[in-house]
């Protein structure tokens, strides 16, 4: 979900519902980042993808989180997963999960054996209008909030030991991210320098009914 690029290219203005042809995602590659292979996902570079048959939209192509940010932040949520003493993880859960390629990644690094424990829970809501130039990120303008889906989650889930990622921006409004660490045992904050100063993504990573440093 790099999402700062929103905006940046008038094509995808007009084109949000529509399929993009390769060379339209290659210059959206190109325009945004240098790189005409940036929307690299499921482990393909566009001219890969696009000859499996694999067709994306305008908003799917901004919003999506590529492979390179994809497998960061799956490495670092099978990391804390390790941690933990509830088994294997027989859940990983991305409520909205567009490409689903960060949950691609995140299986992809996660122990497999099926079996009772750990819920890993990737949460990423659209950020609309949440996300602005003056004040960053503010998780609760995000549709749904997104300690509102946390509270879902821990109600539905119960008891269960439950790891959530929660993906953020370069700069995340402070009160807002409070709100959402205070539903939490423990967490970590990581940021990842993959695109400019000013655009870089991150990843607060939490747990509830656990917590690894025990």
């Amino acid at each position: 979900m790099d999402r700062s690029a929103l905006n940046r290219w008038t094509l995808l203005g007009e084109k949000k519902a529509d399929l993009l042809t390769l060379p339209e995602v290659e210059r959206y590659g190109s325009e945004n980042s240098g790189d005409a292979d940036y929307v690299s996902l499921y482990g393909f570079r566009p001219a890969e993808w696009y000859a499996r048959g694999v067709r994306i939209a305008g908003r799917t192509a901004v919003e999506c989180t590529r492979d390179r940010l994809a497998d960061l932040i799956g490495r670092d949520i099978s990391a804390v997963a390790a941690r933990t003493a509830a088994g294997a993880v027989p859940l990983a859960v991305d409520l909205f999960a567009g490409s689903g390629n960060t949950l691609f990644w995140i299986k992809r690094h996660l122990p497999r054996p099926p079996g009772d424990g750990l819920v890993v829970l990737f949460v990423a809501p659209s950020w609309g209008r949440a996300l602005s130039e003056e004040s960053g990120l503010d998780l609760r303008g995000t549709s749904p909030p997104v300690a509102q889906v946390m509270r879902f989650c821990s109600h539905a889930l119960g008891a269960r030991p439950m790891l959530f990622g929660v993906q953020l921006a370069d700069q995340t409004e402070q009160d807002s991210l409070a709100e959402v660490t205070a539903l939490l045992a423990w967490s970590a904050l990581r940021m990842y320098d993959i695109n400019a100063p000013g655009h870089r993504a991150g990843l607060l990573v939490g747990t509830t009914g656990w917590s690894p440093d025990a």
